[in-house]
């Protein structure tokens, strides 16, 4: 029962993960699009922390990701509430 509500926990912080992700994604999805791709091994590493920015310019990356992240809160959801909630 504990294990529920602990699985319920960590896939509800999941779900508010995923909304913020996706406010920001929405907010900043122009800033996305200006990143130009690195065209050799040293551009990515003096990129640094920009790369990462880069690598979710894929936008089929991101709707893959957000559904697993709202699956997997829903499923967990559900199971915490089933469980007793609070």
């Amino acid at each position: 029962m504990k294990i529920e509500r602990f699985l319920g926990l960590i896939t509800l912080l999941l779900l508010l993960t995923a909304l913020v992700f996706f406010v920001v994604y929405i907010s900043r999805s122009s800033t996305f699009a200006e990143i130009s791709p690195p065209r050799s091994l040293v551009e990515v590493e003096l990129a640094g922390p920009a790369i990462s920015s880069y690598l979710w310019t894929d936008r089929s990356q991101d709707v893959v990701v957000q559904a697993f992240i709202l699956f997997s809160a829903t499923l967990g959801g559900l199971l915490f509430f089933k469980a007793g909630g609070w």
